[in-house]
């Protein structure tokens, strides 16, 4: 029999399960001391044994039977099994005897959120308020976030959560949930302030600075999103996904020096997974290092094909240098991954007209612009291809097309590149004239023409453009 009274110690709960288990077993009449009862079923419920859990309170409830503890105990694991009528049946006992216990109403409010009466468990909600004392507080707001999730009412359940960390800036959930409301929203400036709030009063919680680095970054203030995820990191040098954040933070600012020490720091502490080395890689990509590149795309294939994205990477470093043949071959097999992705078709149609395969390169542009025509880059790169082949009039047809689901000021670009090439000299200038005057860069048409950047005449309106602003 376990008694902790002969047992000073106190037994660990290894050992405790063990002797409870041999008194099954065995047929022996099991009596324990509550607080025993307490850790087996916290053990079995940290297992994910419900079955086991569910044994050890009958059990508990044989020798504790006017116990509200245990009743509620049988009635929350219940209710992790979706069986709410014999939950609430459990329940009923537990009210018998501590009617305002606040475990009680709570585990009542949570039957009602799960029978979906979110009106019901709301209003009860506000009956615990009336027996709930401080320690009480977070469960009663984090069980309100809930409900307000359930019913879709992120707004409000932002609010509830932000009463949580009040009462617990450390509380992992809530940071975690109070994110999701804040992406669902899409109220970044709430999620600032309020994680400054939290700052102000808790400056070491790593948690407030991460979620404050993500709103920053959704708002596109890259600097300040630098700034916090580091403050993340100095925090707690262990937090994972900061590190991928911080690095995904550094590609937006171009910086690949410094992700590249960032992923070193994460090899350092962490297991790199496919994709840290994927990002390894596109560091010495995007830095002209294009065969160091490619050896550590080959070494993350070893770990994951990552959908067609690694061999896309690799043939794009043969691209780069010009590889057409060896481009080729990566791209058809990251294509063969994934055909639904408009950058491999983009990448391939590219290659082809690289080797003259023009119907092959036709073909790859079509299914990029059928996958993705809201993108106004798979327009782009096919106009670019049909202006390369002098397919003029097939270009102004597509430029129409395009404008149907974007009206993206590339295609205006496009447009003073198409008349000015097909002879329509004069409306082209009239065009680009505008475009300059509203504030657009000229480096745009550059990118889609690149021959006309030497061209006299365009040469002369940028530069008369220039010297009179």
């Amino acid at each position: 029999m376990y008694d902790y009274n002969d047992n000073p110690e106190g037994l660990n709960v290894n050992e405790l399960v063990l002797q409870y288990e041999g008194m099954l077993a065995s047929g022996n009449t099991v009596f324990l001391d509550s607080d025993a009862f307490q850790d087996l079923i916290d053990y079995y419920e940290e297992q994910f044994e419900y079955p086991k859990a569910l044994q050890a309170i009958e059990h508990a409830l044989v020798n504790y039977p006017f116990s509200a503890v245990f009743h509620i105990r049988k009635a929350q694991l219940l209710l992790e099994e979706d069986r709410i009528d014999d939950a609430n049946s459990a329940l009923n006992f537990a009210k018998l005897y501590e009617p305002t216990n606040v475990d009680v109403i709570l585990t009542e409010v949570e039957i009602l959120h799960q029978s979906l009466d979110f009106d019901a468990a709301l209003n009860m909600l506000d009956n615990a308020l009336d027996f709930a004392d401080k320690n009480d507080l977070e469960d009663v707001y984090m069980l309100e976030a809930s409900i307000h999730e359930s019913r879709e009412d992120y707004e409000a359940s932002f609010k509830s959560l932000v009463k949580v960390l009040r009462y617990n800036p450390n509380n992992e959930m809530a940071y975690s949930r109070l994110w999701m409301c804040m992406e669902l929203t899409e109220n970044y400036e709430a999620g600032i302030n309020t994680s400054l709030e939290i700052i102000d009063r808790e400056p070491y919680s790593y948690w407030a600075w991460y979620n404050l680095g993500h709103a920053y970054t959704h708002l596109g203030l890259y600097e300040k999103a630098l700034e916090a995820y580091d403050y993340t990191i100095v925090i707690n040098e262990h937090f994972e996904f900061a590190y991928r954040d911080v690095i995904a933070c550094l590609f937006r600012l171009e910086n690949f020096e410094l992700a590249k020490r960032y992923v070193e720091d994460y090899k350092a502490i962490f297991e790199a997974d496919a994709e840290v080395m994927l990002w390894e890689g596109e560091c010495y990509e995007y830095s002209g290092e294009f065969e160091k590149a490619r050896k550590i795309y080959a070494e993350a294939l070893k770990r994951d094909q990552m959908d067609g994205r690694l061999h896309y990477r690799i043939g794009v470093c043969y691209a780069s240098e010009e590889k057409w043949k060896a481009a080729l071959k990566a791209l058809e097999s990251a294509y063969r991954q994934n055909k639904e992705s408009e950058e491999f078709c983009i990448a391939l149609a590219e290659v082809y007209n690289q080797l003259d395969e023009t119907e092959l390169a036709y073909t790859f542009y079509k299914k990029a612009i059928i996958i993705a025509p809201e993108e106004p880059i798979t327009w782009i790169s096919y106009l670019e291809f049909l202006i390369d082949n002098e397919d003029y009039e097939v270009a102004f047809e597509t430029l129409e097309d395009a404008r149907k689901y974007s009206n993206d000021i590339l295609f205006d670009f496009c447009e003073v590149a198409l008349n000015y090439l097909n002879g329509h000299r004069q409306e082209a200038k009239i065009q680009l004239i505008l475009l300059l005057e509203d504030g657009h860069n000229a480096s745009k048409l550059f990118e889609i023409a690149p021959e006309l950047e030497e061209d006299a005449e365009i040469k002369k309106i940028i530069f008369s453009f220039s010297n009179n602003n």
